[in-house]
């Protein structure tokens, strides 16, 4: 390939080569935060936000997330077989996801639907301030304040309409489900265990109805863009999931808490200015 063919691959970019470095920052940190809790890719990856026009940014989140989940969840397996066993046999997660992913089916519907009504900022600000909260909520609740209750199908419905919702603004549909798998004091394996196969439905599902959607969004600019940043995201997420196995569950939901607590305010800081 000679100079020119570089030059006309990198001028389909729908973005800068400094805003390119950003997002790389920016993926290669959150996929790192994702190998290590499982969740939270677009959270801090919706910051890509400040340099791509927003339905790029969603379906580079979404496409990158899927990919990075999918290849975070097997690092996971093969570095701690006994989670498979255990916690991701294919009999439980069926029966237990099957609500899950009804509600969420759902709320995966109607949060596009307000992606398309509202504009970025709006959704940064919400994000935003959903983070701030949540996150402060968390790091201040008593280790002793749990719920026990709220495991019928009804509720996990409701749960799983209300993550999508939320994650289709962003592209990351666990960050309510984890909350709630928080609060009701599952052991991070499990949490984990559960919630990686719903993201990585959801994301299917939210990524199909994306594209079918806003197909003109996937141009050559956007399959340059996802060819760098992919293996730079892939890169974060294999150290982020050797974290993850050398981690202590205290640690561990420390780390998560702060660094999903920084994106809220970063995220709310750019939709007020």
């Amino acid at each position: 390939m000679n100079l020119h063919s570089v030059q006309a691959i990198f001028a389909l970019m729908p973005i800068s080569g400094v805003a390119l470095g950003a997002c790389a920052v920016i993926y290669f940190t959150s996929a790192v935060l994702s190998g290590l809790s499982g969740f939270g890719f677009s959270a801090l990856g919706a910051l890509s936000m400040w340099f791509m026009p927003p339905q790029i940014a969603v379906s580079m989140l979404m496409s990158v997330s899927l990919i990075t989940q999918i290849y975070s969840l097997t690092s996971t397996l093969m570095a701690k077989p006994a989670i498979a066993g255990k916690h991701l046999s294919p009999a439980m997660i069926a029966r237990q996801m099957r609500p899950y992913i009804l509600g969420g089916t759902v709320g995966l519907y109607v949060g596009i639907q307000l992606l398309v009504m509202f504009s970025a900022n709006i959704v940064c600000l919400i994000l935003g301030v959903f983070l701030i909260s949540y996150t402060t909520y968390c790091l201040k609740r008593p280790s002793s304040l749990q719920i026990t209750a709220g495991s019928s199908p009804q509720w996990c419905s409701a749960i799983g309409f209300f993550s999508t919702m939320i994650g289709a603004f962003c592209g990351g549909p666990g960050i309510v489900l984890m909350a709630w798998l928080q609060l009701r004091a599952v052991p991070k394996d499990l949490a984990r265990g559960l919630a990686q196969p719903f993201i990585i439905c959801m994301q299917i599902i939210g990524l199909a109805i994306f594209i079918l959607r806003s197909p003109a969004v996937f141009t050559d600019g956007f399959f340059v863009c996802i060819t760098i940043l992919l293996p730079i995201a892939l890169l974060g997420s294999e150290i982020g999931v050797k974290i993850y196995a050398r981690t202590s569950e205290f640690n561990y939901r420390q780390i998560v808490m702060f660094l999903l607590l920084g994106s809220g305010f970063a995220l709310t800081i750019k939709a007020v200015m």
